[in-house]
């Protein structure tokens, strides 16, 4: 009868282990698939948004700092007025008033234009935009970001 019990007891503590190995490889599990899945869609943001910044024509309207960046393109494929804008913590490019959503729970939004005085240069104008800037933070991540340099917005002699 002590043999049985002692018996139980050791298969009741490997048990306890066992389930414990268990629990814990199933929540890196889950935890590195919720990292690797919020990457892959910040890269695929990014991306898009590389895609649009690269291309545009004007900016239509006076840049709001970390918020939104209205412009037009110079691609045929990318016409139309289009709105890059955080808001509710989620980032949404507008293409002609329709909002379609790039990326959700992003925090510390970053969006900024940097402007180049290119005095001398033979533009037409002294300041023109260098390069576009937009980030942002993820839950438990590192942050994303892209620096894009627009082909269309230096004026050429």
């Amino acid at each position: 009868m002590i043999e049985v019990v002692a018996s139980l007891v050791i298969v009741g503590i490997l048990a306890t282990f066992a389930s414990l190995f268990l629990v814990v490889g199933m929540e890196g599990y889950e935890t590195t698939r919720k990292a690797t899945d919020a990457a892959m869609n910040a890269e695929v943001a990014l991306s898009r948004i590389s895609l649009e910044l690269r291309s545009i024509a004007s900016i239509t309207s006076a840049p709001v700092a970390n918020t939104s960046l209205a412009y037009t393109s110079s691609e045929d494929a990318l016409e139309g007025n289009r709105i890059l804008k955080f808001a509710s913590g989620n980032l949404y490019v507008n293409v002609d008033g329709i909002d379609y959503k790039l990326i959700e729970d992003v925090s510390n939004a970053v969006l900024s234009v940097n402007y180049e005085n290119m005095d001398g240069l033979g533009g037409a104008s002294d300041e023109e935009v260098a390069s576009i800037t937009v980030g942002f933070d993820l839950e438990n991540m590192p942050s994303f970001q892209v620096q894009v340099y627009p082909r269309a917005m230096i004026d050429k002699p």
